[in-house]
């Protein structure tokens, strides 16, 4: 299993670019990017609807028109993404975004601060394994980055949620083996 996270490019309802070209976010034209990774010919987004933040957060992993990975957290149906922050160095922080699906861990990631071996990611989980493990690529529009209407990553190891479909969690999530 694969996992990446979109990029932040305004697309049409197609997913296409304004040119006919393959966007870099499996974001709709009617949401909001959070967090946009693409690495492989594949691309990872984190998506909400523009404006509603609290009544939706979408994961979607695959590429235009094949989708491989779906999950969605909404108020009633019980998923939740969760969060943490964590140091990956004395002048680096880790800031991660995942989510559970069985005994697999999708996990959004990036390293701010200096020291940081790849400055985002997308890994996949099972307990201590790391199955998946890939550097976003780097290109124009692309966002691998979270969206600061997500939540605020303070500078001092600190977390707050802006909805409460993001729990904020203290995880390892084995940061030594992915940075």
């Amino acid at each position: 299993m694969a996992l990446a996270g979109a990029l932040s490019l305004s697309l049409g309802p197609s997913g296409f670019g304004r040119e006919g070209q393959p966007g870099a976010t499996l974001c709709t034209a009617q949401e909001e990017t959070l967090f946009s990774c693409g690495s492989g010919g594949r691309i990872g987004s984190l998506c909400a609807p523009a404006g509603r933040l609290a009544d939706r957060l979408t994961y979607r992993y695959g590429r235009e028109g094949r989708i491989e990975i779906s999950y969605s957290a909404e108020s009633g149906n019980g998923n939740r993404f969760k969060a943490t922050i964590a140091p990956a160095n004395p002048r680096a922080q880790v800031r991660q975004v995942w989510f559970d699906r069985g005994p697999y861990r999708y996990l959004m990631s990036e390293c701010i601060g200096g020291g940081c071996a790849r400055p985002a990611g997308l890994a996949v989980l099972r307990g201590d394994t790391v199955l998946k493990n890939v550097r976003c690529s780097t290109g124009a529009g692309e966002r691998p980055w979270f969206s600061p209407h997500l939540a605020d990553f303070g500078p001092s190891d600190t977390l707050t949620a802006k909805t409460s479909l993001l729990v904020v969690e203290d995880a390892d999530n084995i940061i030594g083996k992915l940075y």
